[in-house]
């Protein structure tokens, strides 16, 4: 029970149990815990040392990709990682990572800056569909791209994983699909949530 008590008393803290749940393969230097989680670096830091001072993480050796140069290589890192033994993984897993993590009306606030949304489609993780092209489709005109961008990341953060989203202008949404293109029609054809749907199709 001390274990436990340790879990649940800061927002920043859940953010990063979410983050080691959802991605129990990857290890994590710090600066990257703080951008995935949105999260300060002196908060993260802190709770890094909670959560190994309790089993749940550990120092791991992984890979990651060095994108400083012009080519984008992988080397080797020492960060922090999921302890594949820690005996509450699975009770966290079931607690922290809901089938569908949010409700239209959260999903919509995300986007509320974004510009003039004309549709707004949610699919992959957010009905539990591991294969969709695309977790969140986008389509509107004169959409802010940094807007969307910081609703991503802020639903990411939440989430404790990355997510896939496409922007189109309404247009070129009509435009391809009507024409059949694959990656709309992959999106469209397969389980999906209209979230704002002023086409009307």
């Amino acid at each position: 029970m001390h274990t436990l008590a340790k879990l649940f008393n800061s927002e920043a803290r859940v953010k990063l149990l979410r983050l080691f749940l959802q991605n129990p393969d990857i290890v994590f230097l710090p600066k990257e815990v703080a951008r995935r989680s949105r999260v300060s670096i002196p908060s993260v830091n802190r709770e890094l040392r909670l959560l190994s001072g309790i089993g749940m993480i550990g120092k791991h050796y992984g890979m990651t990709f060095d994108t400083s140069s012009k080519a984008v290589v992988p080397k080797k890192i020492s960060g922090w990682g999921l302890e594949k033994d820690f005996a509450y993984t699975t009770a966290l897993q079931g607690l922290l990572v809901p089938r569908e993590p949010f409700s239209d009306k959260e999903v919509l606030s995300c986007f509320r800056n974004a510009g003039r949304l004309s549709l707004l489609v949610v699919s992959g993780v957010f009905i539990n569909e591991p294969h969709s092209r695309a977790d969140i489709l986008l389509v509107g005109d004169r959409l802010k791209r940094g807007a969307v961008e910081r609703g991503v990341k802020n639903i990411e953060a939440l989430l404790g994983r990355e997510l896939s989203y496409a922007i189109l202008d309404t247009k070129e949404f009509e435009y391809r699909y009507g024409v059949y293109d694959k990656f709309v029609r992959d999106i469209l054809d397969y389980s999906h949530r209209k979230i704002v749907n002023k086409l009307k199709f």
